[in-house]
């Protein structure tokens, strides 16, 4: 059954993504767009005030989401990342976006 968001994502991923190289756990790189945001959330400090932290993520078509898994690499923007977790959109589309939360490697 098709969905009204079908193809949708390949649209959005056309206009707002860049080129990602992603390097799944023991595999060769493969080039895709993703899009690339780094998102202020809240993040308490130490006496419990209120503090900001900045949360890298990228957000990938789920057929290209489908390659890789946790502990994969991704280079975006000249700077290496870590796919930690993907954070599932709970969209109906085939090809959704998919969320993963990102740590920087040095």
């Amino acid at each position: 059954m098709t969905s009204p968001f079908d193809g949708l994502t390949g649209l959005l991923n056309g206009v707002f993504g860049g080129p990602v190289t992603l390097t799944p756990v023991g595999g060769a790189p493969v080039a895709v767009r993703g899009v690339f945001r780094e998102i202020p959330v809240d993040d308490p400090v130490g006496d419990g005030r209120p503090g900001l932290a900045i949360l890298p993520v990228l957000r990938l078509r789920a057929p290209d989401a489908a390659l890789v898994g946790k502990g994969a690499l991704c280079a975006v923007s000249g700077r290496t990342f870590r796919l930690l977790r993907p954070i599932p959109s709970g969209s109906p589309a085939a090809d959704a976006f998919v969320a993963f939360e990102l740590e920087e490697l040095p």
